[in-house]
């Protein structure tokens, strides 16, 4: 007997077990236009963040934290920073599919 095509899938699924059902259209490249998220203009407090006295060792931590109870030391660390964009906070509520 023939198989049966995946529920709400393709006979010939992607060999990674995705299913592509549409493909939208991309809209055309904008430039990026940022959206004040907070209620209000923004605050600046002069000297909320102090200013560092001297070199320090950045290895060591900074004063007042417990001494640590383990230490892990990172060689070779790789690093990936995704940034997305898209309609998080849009106006209205989330729309369900």
């Amino acid at each position: 007997a023939p198989s049966e095509p995946p529920r709400g899938g393709s006979a010939d699924p992607d060999p990674d077990g995705f299913c592509v059902l549409e493909a939208p259209k991309t809209p055309e490249p904008a430039a990026p236009r940022v959206r004040w998220l907070a209620p209000g203009p923004l605050r600046v407090l002069p000297g909320h963040f102090g200013v560092p006295r001297g070199e320090r060792d950045r290895l060591r931590p900074p004063p007042g934290l417990p001494p640590p109870c383990a230490r892990l030391v990172l060689r070779d660390l790789s690093l990936t920073w995704a940034l997305f964009g898209g309609r998080d906070f849009g106006p209205g509520p989330a729309q369900h599919r």
